[in-house]
């Protein structure tokens, strides 16, 4: 029996609050696992918190419930630069270090 590729990015039960200008978060304890070398898209209508889940994983907007892995090291809390991930035009790539 073949392994199934790890998880490279694993989001579990993350929350974003919301800046100060929305009274609700983009985001409600949402839970995904990308594999390694994997194909992912999001899809969704503007305003469901698509932007808002990749920049949490890049380190742009804080996570304030749950927890955000990358190859099973917890990221959240870090700051951007310590992100081993890249994010243009709404395309993020993940690399090992």
């Amino acid at each position: 029996m073949s392994r199934s590729p790890a998880a490279a990015i694993d989001v579990r039960g993350c929350r974003e609050c919301g800046q100060a200008l929305r009274r609700n978060g983009a985001l409600k304890r949402i839970s995904l696992s990308i594999r390694d070398n994997g194909f992912f898209t999001l899809l969704g209508p503007s305003g469901c918190g698509k932007t808002t889940l990749l920049r949490m994983i890049a380190g742009f907007e804080d996570v304030t419930e749950g927890k955000i892995l990358l190859f099973g090291e917890r990221i959240a809390g870090l700051p951007p630069n310590r992100h081993p991930v890249n994010s243009k035009s709404r395309t993020l790539r993940c690399s090992r270090t």
